[in-house]
């Protein structure tokens, strides 16, 4: 029960993130590229590195979102 618990509140998550990014530029990456970027920055953020983590998760999701669909695309440059 816990694990489906948690696996619909990192899709809600995720799909959050897909919605805000589909509302701010019609051409953000698809939902395919938020699956695998958002979860991995959201542990990322976890880690101490910073006093609060501050823009740690921010820098995470950029970062992963580079990689994932490169670092000319149109919907970085709102970032």
């Amino acid at each position: 029960m816990q694990i489906l618990l948690s696996c619909s509140v990192h899709l809600s998550l995720v799909l959050g993130f897909y919605t805000a990014a589909q509302a701010l530029s019609g051409d953000a990456p698809n939902l395919l590229a938020f699956m695998f970027t958002v979860p991995p920055a959201f542990a990322v953020a976890a880690l101490p590195i910073l006093p609060g983590g501050v823009g740690i998760f921010e820098a995470a999701v950029i970062e992963f979102m580079k990689a994932a669909i490169g670092g000319d695309a149109p919907f970085m440059k709102v970032m």
